[in-house]
């Protein structure tokens, strides 16, 4: 019975993520998106700073939308 709940947990579809850089224009955006949790990118603004976008429902496509109107 055991490894019959083994089994049936191993169908479940499991969470995914991904990390990495977008290059966009002479920026470099640090992504960590997440089924799961929340999402975020990281990148230096204009003046230095360090930015953080974080969102619990934009994926790889909508934080790309995103970070191309700014």
């Amino acid at each position: 019975m055991f490894n019959q709940q083994l089994d049936a947990d191993e169908n479940q579809p499991q969470p995914s993520s991904d990390a990495g850089v977008w290059k966009i224009g002479d920026r470099a955006y640090y992504y960590f998106l997440s089924d799961s949790e929340s999402s975020f990118v990281f990148f230096q603004s204009g003046n230095d700073n360090l930015i953080k976008l974080e969102s619990d429902f934009l994926d790889s496509d909508g934080f790309r939308r995103v970070l191309g109107d700014i």
